[in-house]
C-alpha cells in the first residue's frame, strides 16, 4: 500500500450532508437540500465549477438550486468537491484477471487495492 502524498489543498465533501449544514450560517429546509441532492445526481456529480455554471444558466431562466446555496457554493468553491476521491491510475496483469488501482484520497494520499475475477 502506497502513502505517498500530493500537495493539493483538501476539499470537503459535499456529499457529507450533515457537514454541508453545519457550514451554512443559515438554515436551508429539507426540500432545498433534498433538491440540490437531487440535482447533483441528475449531473452525475460533474465538478463543482461545471455544476454551479449548468444550475445557474437553467433553461427557466432561473436558479435551480436554492439561491442562497448556489451563493455559498460559489465563495466557497475551492472548499468543497462533488467527488473527492479519484482513480489515478489502474494496471492491469498479464493475465487479465486481476488489476491494481490507485486511488487519489480527498487528503492527497494515495491507497492501492487488488480487484481480482474469481477463476473459472
Amino acid at each position: 500500500m502506497s502513502s505517498e502524498k500530493c500537495s493539493h489543498r483538501r476539499r470537503r465533501s459535499l456529499l457529507d450532508r450533515t457537514n454541508l449544514e453545519e457550514q451554512l450560517d443559515y438554515s436551508l429546509s429539507s426540500y432545498e437540500l433534498d433538491a440540490f441532492y437531487k440535482e447533483l445526481h441528475q449531473q452525475s456529480y460533474s465538478k463543482l465549477d461545471d455544476f454551479l455554471e449548468t444550475v445557474n444558466v437553467a433553461e427557466t431562466g432561473e436558479l435551480s438550486i436554492a439561491p442562497s446555496l448556489f451563493g455559498f457554493l460559489l465563495r466557497n468553491r475551492h472548499d468543497y468537491a462533488t467527488m473527492t476521491t479519484s482513480l489515478s491510475s489502474v494496471h492491469l496483469s498479464s493475465s487479465r484477471r486481476s488489476a491494481v488501482l490507485q486511488i487519489q484520497l480527498s487528503d492527497g494520499y494515495y491507497i492501492d487495492t487488488v480487484i481480482t475475477t474469481p477463476e473459472m
